[in-house]
This record gives C-alpha cells, structure tokens and sequence, in this order.
C-alpha cells in the first residue's frame, strides 16, 4: 500500500539539514556523531508539526483526503521501521509515534534517517523529534523526553530547500513545481497527497456515494462539514502507557472506522438516486467528512450511535465512551478551512453544553463574515442578531427535533419567520404573533407546542431556538423529495 519507492537516497542529505528540520537540539546532534555500542534503551518520540496548516494548503476535496491519509500512515510507518530496529512500539498515533529502542546505535539510525523518509513520504511536513535515555527512572525520562520535544516544537524550523527565483510554481499552493496535471503545475506535497487519495479503501464499497474532488462539482445549495471526536479521550489517554495505551488506540481507532464504515453504508441505502461526499479524516477518534447539507444530520446521529455502540462492546477501551459533533452548514464558495475550524469549533460547544453525552451542534452560515467565537456559540453572524439557536443535541433530542420537523413543515413559514425575527427586537410583538398563529393555525400550533414541551417543557425562550432549528433543518432539504429529513430508522 505504502510506496517507499520515493524515499530512496534521501538519507544521503546533510546530518545538519537533518537536525534543523527535526528540531534535534545541538546536544542530541552531537550525540548522533559520537560512538556507539551501549546497551542502554532509549525513548524516541516524534511529532508532525502543523498539521491542520499542511493538510489544508489546498481547496481540493481529493487532496484534502489524501493530505490526512498520509499523515495517518505515518503511524504504521515508524512502527514497521522501529520493529526493524528491534524497538518496541509505544504509542502510533496519527502524526506521532513512540518507540522503545534497543541502544544508542538503534536511536541515532532512526532520528536520522526518520524526517528524511517523512519529506518523501509527505512533502513539506514538518516533523519533531526527541530521545532520551531510559536508566533506572522511566518516569523521568518520559518527563524529560516530553520537555525536550516541547523545545523543539517552539525552535522554527527553515523550509529546505528554498525555492528559488527563478523555480516555477505551483498556482494553487505557491510551492515548487515538479510536474503538471491536468495542464497546470503542480508541487511534490499536491502531487503526494493526490496519489494517497487514489488507494484510499475506505469508502469503496459504497457504490451510491459520489465522491466529489472539487468544490465547483457540488452545484449551488448548501454542503455541510462535519467534524466529530472523542469525548473526554485525553483525560483517559494520560492515565494509560506501554502495552494498556497501545491496545487502547487500536480499539479506539477500529471503532471510530467501523462506525464511519457503518454509517457511510447507511447513507449509501437511504440514498437511492445518489449522494455527494467526501471523506476528509477519519483516524484515531476524529471523524471529517463535506457532503450534501440535507444528509448530513442523519449520517452524523448514524455515526454518534454505532459509535457509542461499538465503544461499550469493545474490550480495548476499557469502558463506555462517547463521541460529540459539530456540523457547519456553508456555500460552496466558503473558505474550507473556515468551514472546518467552525464545525471545530461547534463540536466543543457540543461537548461543553452536553458534558460526558453524545451530542451534536450545527450552525447555518447565512453571512460571508462570520465570528467564529460567537457563531460556535450561537451570539451574532456578521452585524446582525443571530437566529436563535440551540447550543446542542443529544442524540435522543435530536430524534425529538425531527418530530418537531414533521409539525413546523405543516405551518406557514411566513408566519414563523416573522415570529423569529420578531424576537430579537420586541418580546411582546413575538408573543402576540405567537397567540395569532395559535387561533389562526389551531390544532397545527398545538402539536407544535405538545412536540417542543417534550424537548424542553414550557421554558418559551428556547422553544424559538428549536423552531428556528426545524426550521433551518428543513430549508436545508433537496428541492424535491425531501429525502433526507428524517432521520434513519424514523418513519
């Protein structure tokens, strides 16, 4: 799967051009040019840097997908070549690894050889690294590996080798060029990243999928990003080490691809004239997809409960865990990487107002200027009140907020839109449009009334942000058939 191909002679490079791309410190350099011939273990760590800058240096969909499947081989890779080494393995996680090594001699072949393989691996990845000796105090060397890797992530490093005035460039990224596609230049990090997406497995099974490659494929209408991770998976990662830590991320990251796998097989059923997708990350406990806006909720509940499912049955996890979302609803004209810091961003609001539950947020970006920080937060979009909105869902109220969809779709929208945008300017205009559309609608507004007591009882501030989020929820359905609006399993 992997092509090592590419990094041949790269370990002929400068021991100096090494160091500094690394961010080794001068003593561990000097280390590396003193004898060898010990027996004494050491720990060696490295660390992709800037990864999320490196993975979205691109506005295309394929490139994107096969930006973070790089990153996440980069976990098998040092493994294989640590245990060629007789190392043990540690920790491998995306963009990390941690290996026990044998001696001297195994740590110093390593850390010279690693980021060389990571610049033909993943062109212009910047990589960190650290080794310490083990001794008598692992605990100490564990300390003390961690401090030195900190050093080394604050040093800057240069981007080697420079790229010369008179070297073509890419139009898209601003790198050097090695080659054309499609007509245009190209840069060797596009041109990796491109190769990756092509032997990507993951979704190939799912045949009414149509994964897209550029944003201009997508038509007009809305897309969603969606991002989803792990709750409270630090807290339990920093009480784990050695063998307790490596069964760990294994079953995490099983269950995190089994789910995906499921839910993706889920939306390929449920859409029988076809869906557009594409698949961002999914590794470790993170989850990021672009796909039609209409479907996005469903797949999302799918993926938050196998999720849950999966995790209570594994016996690598070591007990429950849980998993939040955050979901942003754009245009396809909308800076992704925009767009992926506020489905980020969304998904810890999620986790903060649902602390320890599944729990989903979404946002509808109506404005080309958005505040992140107060958008995630449902406060105010450009220079205008927000529409109200709930800060989250738990899986259950989500399914509620789907019936509360079956009664706000049999009102008139223009009456609930005057309600909405009523609200933000005077309370009591809003109650008597509200008791208007009680006498007018009749037996509609109490079933809308009896479906949003069963989410939030009588409290009539939140009953807006619920029937502004029915409301967005069904403005975001394809035009004809609606589809996507229930959720799966749901009649």
């Amino acid at each position: 799967m992997f092509d090592e191909s590419r990094t041949a002679g790269l370990t002929a490079a400068s021991e100096r051009s090494t160091g500094n791309r690394c961010g080794a410190s001068a003593p561990q350099r000097r280390v590396m040019m003193e004898g060898s011939g010990d027996t004494t273990k050491w720990l060696y760590r490295f660390e992709a840097k800037g990864i999320q800058k490196w993975i979205l240096a691109t506005d295309k969909l394929r490139e994107l997908k096969g930006g973070s499947s790089l990153i996440e081989e980069l976990a098998q890779l040092g493994s294989q070549r640590a245990e060629k080494l007789m190392g043990q393995v540690r920790v491998a996680a995306a963009g990390a690894g941690e290996y026990e090594l044998p001696n001297r001699e195994a740590v110093e072949r390593f850390a010279h050889d690693w980021p060389l393989f990571v610049q033909g691996h993943a062109p212009g990845l910047q990589v960190i690294q650290a080794w310490v000796p083990v001794g008598a105090d692992e605990g100490h060397a564990t300390r003390e590996l961690f401090r030195r890797l900190g050093a080394a992530r604050n040093r800057p490093a240069p981007e080697l080798p420079e790229i010369g005035p008179w070297v073509a460039r890419s139009g898209r990224t601003g790198g050097a060029a090695v080659g054309r596609h499609h007509g245009s230049l190209e840069d060797s990090a596009s041109h990796a990243k491109r190769e990756a997406s092509m032997r990507d497995e993951l979704v190939r099974h799912t045949g009414e999928i149509r994964l897209l490659d550029d944003f201009d494929e997508w038509g007009e209408g809305y897309l969603a990003v969606v991002h989803a991770d792990g709750n409270a998976v630090g807290e339990r990662v920093a009480k784990l080490s050695g063998a307790s830590l490596r069964t760990f991320s294994s079953a995490l990251s099983e269950v995190t691809r089994s789910a995906f796998s499921h839910a993706m097989t889920r939306l390929a059923m449920e859409s029988p004239y076809g869906v557009r997708a594409r698949p961002i990350v999914v590794g470790g406990d993170d989850m990021t997809i672009v796909l039609e806006a209409g479907a996005a909720l469903p797949l999302v509940h799918a993926y938050l409960t196998d999720f849950e499912n999966r995790a209570v049955a594994s016996a690598g996890l070591g007990g429950p865990l849980t998993a939040s979302a955050g979901v942003a609803f754009v245009k396809k004209g909308y800076p992704f990487h925009a767009a992926y810091e506020l489905s980020e961003r969304l998904c810890k609001s999620a986790k903060r107002a649902r602390e320890g539950r599944s729990a989903i947020s979404f946002y509808r970006v109506t404005s080309a200027v958005v505040d992140l920080d107060r958008a995630s937060e449902g406060a105010h979009e450009g220079n205008r009140p927000a529409p109200p909105r709930r800060d989250a869902y738990t899986l259950g109220e989500l399914q509620s907020l789907d019936d509360l969809c079956v009664t706000v779709e049999r009102l008139p929208r223009g009456s609930l839109r005057r309600w909405l945008g009523e609200l933000s300017v005077s309370t009591s205009r809003a109650r008597l449009l509200w008791q208007r559309m009680k006498e007018v609608e009749g037996d509609e507004m109490t079933a809308l009334e009896t479906e949003l007591q069963k989410l939030v009882g009588a409290t009539e501030g939140e009953h807006a942000g619920l029937v502004a989020d029915a409301s967005t929820w069904l403005r975001l359905q394809p035009a004809a058939g609606k589809k996507y609006r229930r959720l799966w399993g749901q009649e």
